[in-house]
């Protein structure tokens, strides 16, 4: 049976989570969080009764998304199994700020993971986040980036860039871009700058290269980096939703973190602060070959891929009415914001020539990767 498919038992609940405990949980009610469905998976709630006293009282448990259409995206693009990867291959070995695991398991693309419940209800809107919880925010991925700064790890296969793909991703993308056109078309606002942006969008995609090369530094990347993706207690942050993580340079997460969960009139007012914020924390974190004007430009270039990125969810999620209300109200300003703050037109415009570079670095990479090939099967 499929874990989307799995019924939450209290049996099952005992063989998955208290394997080795005396103690058993005798009842548990199921609460479904996430409002149906999120981007890549169902969230739950179980809430545990015990036979004896235990300080566990609740866990959430996170299924693959039911929608079919999100799914099939989700196992083309590679995404679905990002995050169970991360929790079992890359948590366990380092002091990260992300809830605890309880229980994972994998069966091909198939997944079931039980965290810590941080008591939270998501929400479907993005939560914005004051001054303090921003600065608080970006000091945490800070310590993130640092500890995965230029790392060897991050040439794991399954770590690539979401960007990245085959010509079955990039069908995939077009249609989420046509979806959002669609999505545009019926808002009450004035959507037309974004629309033009996309059309252009679409007009290039064919022509762009499958895999595009990272600037240095590169580091492990959150992916979807925003208020409704940590719970913040005092000074202490907790990430969670690991479902985009990549490798990725410093500034994307800081990016999206702008662009999701502060007020769109406040882009250009905060970027700055909470980009020196982000600087102090890496160097900190002992970080010094990284210069606030390399993390400004990486910046630049963070946000109009931030909007790009936005572009494909919106046309990836499936809304309800209630979805629908949301996104006209939250996500649509956000996107016309974003595009005129990272000037989508002007970076569309110069497209066509970094293809031309970027297909020039590709090559060399190739060379110098059979290059070093053929050094060691000497």
């Amino acid at each position: 049976m499929a874990f989307k498919d799995v019924a939450i038992t209290t049996e099952w609940l005992n063989q998955s989570l208290a394997q080795g405990i005396e103690n058993q949980i005798v009842h548990c009610q199921i609460d479904d969080i996430g409002d149906g469905n999120g981007f890549g998976g169902k969230t739950l709630r179980a809430n545990l009764t015990w036979e004896q006293p235990a300080d566990l009282a609740s866990v959430i448990i996170k299924l693959p998304v039911e929608d079919p259409t999100s799914l099939a995206s989700l196992k083309i693009s590679g995404v679905l199994m990002r995050e169970v990867r991360f929790y079992q291959e890359i948590a366990p070995h380092l002091d990260l700020d992300i809830p605890k695991i309880y229980y994972t398991e994998v069966d091909d693309h198939d997944f079931v993971i039980i965290m810590e419940d941080l008591g939270e209800v998501k929400q479907r809107m993005l939560k914005p986040l004051d001054t303090e919880e921003l600065e608080t925010a970006v000091r945490s991925i800070a310590k993130l980036h640092a500890a995965f700064w230029n790392s060897p790890a991050l040439e794991a296969d399954w770590l690539s860039p979401v960007a990245d793909g085959d010509d079955e991703s990039r069908q995939d993308y077009f249609r989420s871009m046509n979806h959002a056109l669609e999505l545009l078309a019926e808002s009450p606002e004035d959507t037309s700058y974004v629309e033009a942006c996309i059309h252009r969008l679409i007009d290039l995609l064919p022509k762009a290269p499958k895999v595009t090369p990272l600037p240095n530094p590169i580091t492990l990347a959150h992916g979807d980096f925003h208020g409704n993706n940590i719970h913040i207690h005092e000074d202490q942050v907790t990430i969670f939703d690991w479902q985009l993580v990549a490798k990725g340079t410093p500034a994307m997460d800081v990016a999206n973190l702008i662009a999701s969960s502060s007020e769109p009139t406040e882009y250009q007012k905060i970027a700055e602060p909470l980009l020196k914020t982000y600087h102090e924390a890496l160097l900190a974190e002992g970080i010094t070959d990284y210069p606030l004007s390399k993390l400004q430009q990486g910046y630049a270039d963070a946000m109009f891929f931030t909007f790009l990125k936005f572009v494909v969810v919106v046309g990836t999620i499936s809304y309800d009415a209630e979805g629908g209300e949301a996104l006209q109200a939250d996500i649509l300003p956000k996107l016309d914001f974003m595009a005129r703050n990272a000037d989508a037109e002007g970076y569309i415009k110069k497209l066509p020539f970094l293809f031309v570079i970027i297909r020039i670095i590709n090559f060399f990479n190739r060379i110098g990767s059979w290059f070093q090939s053929s050094r060691k099967n000497l």
